[in-house]
């Protein structure tokens, strides 16, 4: 039962860090395009 229960909360740590680096690259894409299009614009 430890076993699994350490491999379930390796599964979702590896999987929310998957989901953390997604969502960080995506909010970084965002800003970057926000500021080229505001220096593109100004």
């Amino acid at each position: 039962m430890s076993l699994n229960s350490r491999e379930d909360l390796a599964n979702r740590r590896s999987r929310a860090v998957k989901t953390a680096w997604l969502l960080g690259l995506i909010a970084a894409g965002i800003f970057v395009a926000f500021v080229l299009s505001g220096v593109l614009g100004h």
